[in-house]
């Protein structure tokens, strides 16, 4: 018996979704990318991914670059609404994980075009526990979260993370001195995690890890905190920092998916 071809929903346009692919997948990227790579990438027959890039270049979202390379002119825009409903649907699972493993909040921040913020937060249940707000705007030298995702940048735009803050002293254990803070972000760099021990908040300490594109790139970052009366050995902390690593990992393999 012949198998019967999958039924498309009747009314969903599929060039509007190839349109969308493809704005995602310049989105997701530096530097402008040629229409051979872009089909290559998503499958898409030539002549078809031309229409729909002259069209997004008519309408203003893509341009092109001297070589006549294509690059998204509306990149922030769309980045900006996939972290905020996208991610958080992605991240939830392993987030509630981690929340009932230890008992503590548990936060997933995004990096947009000049700021670091919160996309999602599952509080701890205890009583005595340090919060997080969704929308918070965090400090690229003084949050584990912040550290996490402009360690893993390029120079540059870490250059104009830190500055577009500004840095600020929160606590007596705030790194505002630049030389430090650059020493900071390379150990970052070589760990795979950040920490922020009373840096931000006295009496706090978090541990967060990125959210790693394919090429190193910190996209977003998710972070456990907890008094520091709380979870104070060696070890314990270790247990966290393992875990954040693991669930960061099947965070970006379903935020990737959908």
């Amino acid at each position: 018996m012949k198998k019967k071809a999958p039924i498309k929903e009747p009314y969903t346009s599929q060039a509007v979704l190839r349109a969308l692919k493809m704005l995602e997948a310049l989105g997701q990227v530096q530097e402008a990318q040629s229409l051979q790579s872009l089909c290559e990438r998503l499958g898409l027959a030539k002549a078809s991914a031309f229409r729909l890039m002259h069209t997004l270049e008519e309408a203003g979202y893509v341009g092109k670059d001297a070589s006549g390379g294509y690059f998204a002119v509306g990149r922030g825009s769309l980045q900006s609404a996939r972290y905020r409903r996208q991610l958080p649907d992605a991240a939830s699972s392993a987030m509630l994980r981690l929340r009932r493993r230890f008992r503590e909040t548990v936060s997933l921040a995004a990096l947009f075009d000049n700021h670091v913020e919160v996309v999602e937060v599952f509080e701890s249940p205890e009583f005595m526990r340090m919060s997080n707000t969704v929308g918070r705007i965090l400090p690229p030298h003084a949050s584990s979260l912040g550290k996490a995702i402009a360690a893993f940048q390029a120079a540059q735009r870490r250059e104009m993370l830190v500055r577009s803050y500004g840095i600020y002293r929160y606590t007596a254990k705030t790194i505002v001195d630049e030389s430090d803070l650059q020493q900071e972000f390379e150990e970052i760099r070589r760990r795979g995690h950040a920490a922020d021990a009373e840096e931000n908040t006295p009496g706090g300490r978090c541990h967060g890890v990125p959210l790693l594109d394919g090429s190193g790139t910190a996209f977003a970052a998710l972070s456990v905190s907890m008094p520091t009366s709380r979870h104070k050995t060696e070890s314990a902390q270790q247990r966290i920092v393992e875990a954040l690593k693991e669930s960061a990992e099947n965070i970006v393999r379903e935020f990737g998916s959908t």
